[in-house]
């Protein structure tokens, strides 16, 4: 039942919604009512951080400043916006999706603020697509070591990261045990929980995502990027420098096994 013109009916549906109500906004609900405010709120475009963080202290985007300074606009916008259901989304999925200004992002609220418009933009989208675009953000690069994340030798012994392998398997997707349609957790023949994913998938993700790192443009004749060491760039998505990826095959989810690029039979990170 839309019962959107009761006042309080209308204050209640705007604490779910955005980041509280005021008079103007209940009366855009009791005048628009439930689906026809959504809908509105669907087509605002999304209200960022990064310019208005920038815009405070003239710096160019490209360099760290304070996260102080990250935390101040995004208070702004998250209170003043008016694409509030945007920005009530986008903060829920900064708490599945996190990055922290403890530890290597401390005192780089450029990143913190991009990384914030990456969810912005895409909070009404697919989640395909929001996971891909939370990948490539530098804030999430460093944080969970996936920039720079080199590919492994199996001359060497050296394995690729499996930080951010593990993280968006465990926590941004599909969890640590299997489940059926309805939330409850599947059980074997022997009534034991059955995980989703093992180490040999773990090492299979990590292998794919390597090569990855900071913006630069690409090389003359329309070449991929082949700079492994280019400068810090803490809003543009990393790009991928394919010298630097792991062409061998790779285990991934339920069997699938990506296979190794061409001409590159041997160097595989996946063994069965």
């Amino acid at each position: 039942m839309d019962d959107s013109a009761n006042s309080n009916a209308a204050s209640r549906f705007l604490i779910q919604t955005t980041f509280g109500p005021s008079q103007s906004g209940i009366a855009s609900v009791q005048s628009m009512g439930y689906s026809n405010w959504i809908n509105y709120q669907f087509s605002l475009p999304a209200t960022h951080v990064l310019p208005l963080a920038i815009a405070n202290k003239s710096l160019d985007p490209t360099d760290p400043f304070p996260s102080s300074d990250w935390f101040n606009s995004w208070w702004q916008q998250s209170i003043t916006a008016p694409d509030q259901l945007r920005q009530r989304v986008a903060f829920a999925l900064s708490e599945i999706m996190v990055v922290s200004e403890n530890g290597v992002l401390e005192n780089n609220a450029s990143s913190l603020a991009s990384y914030y418009d990456t969810l912005l933009d895409n909070a009404f989208g697919n989640y395909r697509s929001l996971l891909e675009a939370v990948t490539l953000t530098p804030a999430m690069g460093l944080y969970l070591n996936m920039q720079g994340n080199n590919a492994g030798s199996i001359i060497t012994g050296l394995h690729a990261d499996e930080n951010y392998a593990r993280e968006i398997e465990q926590l941004f997707s599909i969890g640590l045990n299997r489940l059926w349609t309805d939330g409850s957790l599947v059980m074997n023949s022997q009534g034991n929980l059955v995980p989703t994913y093992d180490q040999n998938v773990v090492m299979g993700f990590a292998a794919t995502f390597t090569g990855w790192n900071y913006y630069q443009p690409n090389q003359a004749n329309g070449r991929l990027p082949s700079n492994w060491n280019p400068s810090s760039n803490y809003t543009n998505s990393m790009v991928l420098v394919p010298s630097h990826h792991d062409l061998g095959a790779k285990l991934v989810l339920d069997n699938v096994v990506l296979p190794p690029a061409a001409g590159n039979q041997t160097n595989s990170t996946y063994t069965n």
